[in-house]
């Protein structure tokens, strides 16, 4: 596979926990003002953008000559302007990820390999992956065609990373890899396009935040916005958007899905649209730790059922409602609480 994070669970989808969702309640949504009927997605939650939309891949500039591909670690470079996406009741979108806006880029052709103590890559356009094998990299304001990530010594081997104001795929094409994984990253503003699966982790200490990803798909993949796989400990998923609306049916699994031992995950304050069950937390281990709380479930874009998890190793779930958005992601309606219904 393109990259190590596309792992598959063996965990099967539960039609009768999606009925259960819809039969318990959570189908009335106030005295009788709007039904979730759960059998497919409906253009209550607005319309997934169109291939390509809102994201034009940035401006490219051919290298010069013996021209260096990376900043020296220490080396002045071009901040982002004080950018930023806005908080909660806001969520990430296109236009506050990515590369920022008339960004000039150097080209760097094929795969590119970071192995340097505190690299800093600034301002590139690598065309195909970024493998990132020294400690405390910096990536920012670069646009990454392929995927990026730090695992080829391993899940929990040498290679850490931060990465901002970036986008990693290519909104003409679909890869069924991961966009950016493994471990001991902090991804900020990223824009993931052109991805089966935008981020995803099989080691500890992963910050995942004020980032957008718009999901892509084929038959089978089995998509995920955000997935755990053998994951580990510090994982924190807050104030994403995580839109899976153009992945065919068979071939969602979750905008969030934490699985096959991951013991720990933080999950707050997230858009999630899609997926056969949006919110797919399962237990793993003998000791566990997962705090879902504060996130946006998108009204009918989910196939069977907005929640299938293990609800017994939850210590924190609250505030977690179902919304209507318009096509700039922006909450036309917020609803009722969601019960977390268990998956198992």
């Amino acid at each position: 596979m393109p990259s190590p994070s596309k792992r598959r669970s063996g965990v099967a989808l539960r039609l009768a926990v999606g009925v259960a969702v819809l039969s318990a309640g959570v189908a009335v949504v106030s005295a009788g003002v709007l039904a979730v009927n759960g059998t497919g997605r409906s253009s209550d939650g607005g319309s997934p953008p169109a291939a390509g939309e809102h994201s034009a891949p940035p401006r490219t500039s051919p290298s010069p000559a013996g021209s260096p591909s990376s900043t020296p670690a220490g080396s002045p470079a071009t901040p982002s302007g004080g950018r930023a996406c806005p908080p909660p009741p806001e969520y990430p979108t296109p236009e506050c990820t990515g590369v920022p806006p008339g960004k000039e880029l150097k080209k760097a052709e094929g795969d590119f390999v970071a192995d340097k103590d505190g690299q800093v890559i600034d301002g590139l356009h690598i065309t195909g992956n970024l493998l990132v094998e020294g400690e405390d990299v910096v990536i920012r304001d670069s646009w990454i065609e392929g995927w990026v990530d730090n695992s080829r010594n391993g899940p929990r081997g040498k290679g850490s990373f931060a990465i901002t104001d970036s986008t990693v795929g290519r909104p003409d094409s679909c890869e069924a890899g991961t966009g950016v994984s493994e471990s001991e990253f902090t991804a900020t503003r990223v824009k993931v396009v052109g991805h089966g699966d935008a981020f995803g982790t099989g080691g500890d200490n992963v910050l995942i935040q004020d980032s957008y990803a718009l999901l892509c798909g084929e038959e089978e993949w089995h998509s995920d916005g955000f997935q755990a796989y053998r994951g580990g400990r510090d994982i924190v998923i807050r104030h994403n958007t995580f839109d899976q609306r153009q992945v065919p049916a068979s071939g969602v699994t979750a905008p969030i899905f934490i699985s096959d031992g991951s013991p720990e995950a933080t999950v707050v304050d997230n858009l999630l649209i899609g997926g056969s069950s949006t919110i797919r937390v399962h237990k793993g281990g003998d000791r566990w730790k997962y705090i879902v709380t504060g996130n946006r479930v998108v009204l009918d874009a989910w196939l069977y059922s907005p929640v299938d998890s293990s609800c017994s190793a939850i210590s924190a779930w609250a505030d977690n409602r179902l919304v209507r958005i318009d096509a700039a992601y922006r909450v036309t309606w917020l609803g009722p609480e969601l019960p977390c219904v268990d998956g198992g």
